[in-house]
């Protein structure tokens, strides 16, 4: 009814418009979050918190239900900003790496070229299921050159038998 709650109100509106281009931005890059490994190699829970902020953001920019106001807005981007901070799956990564290459560093039978490959094996995956392939192969490595050198090992007796002598 007067200049000053006129110009409150076209405050207000700027302030929600800023927010609601603050909230497009913070779900614009959504489904580049998903693809990334950040996110494929995090925990469900933390996954489906970013999805669930993510759906209630878009909701608001999509206008459906009920008309937000600018403290909603503001508290869906900051639930989608911190849910996506919250997202674990760089360091889930790093860790399954670091354990693996522990465990590649205690497989007696392989020599530090094979304990080499291994270890690049496990640095070049990309996700855990990567990780625990090359794991998996280090591991069957390590059996199989355990076999081989129990294989060559009785050489000698093999050679002073009589089966050797006579063959």
């Amino acid at each position: 009814t007067d200049a000053a709650g006129v110009t409150a109100a076209s405050d207000q509106a700027t302030a929600l418009d800023g927010n609601m281009g603050d909230l497009k931005e913070s779900v614009a890059d959504a489904d580049t979050t998903k693809a990334s490994g950040n996110y494929k190699n995090a925990d469900e829970k933390v996954q489906k918190a970013y999805d669930a902020a993510v759906e209630a953001a878009n909701a608001i920019v999509a206008k459906e239900g009920t008309k937000a106001d600018s403290a909603e807005v503001q508290a869906a981007l900051e639930k989608v900003q911190a849910a996506k901070a919250a997202l674990n799956g760089d360091s889930n990564l790093a860790n399954a790496k670091q354990a693996a290459q522990d465990a590649i560093d205690k497989l007696n039978n392989l020599n530090e070229a094979q304990k080499a490959a291994a270890k690049a094996a496990v640095n070049n995956a990309t996700d855990a299921a990567g990780v625990t392939a090359a794991s998996d192969q280090a591991t069957a490595l390590d059996g199989n050159m355990g076999d081989l050198k129990e294989s060559v090992a009785d050489a000698d007796t093999t050679k002073a038998s009589g089966n050797y002598k006579n063959a």
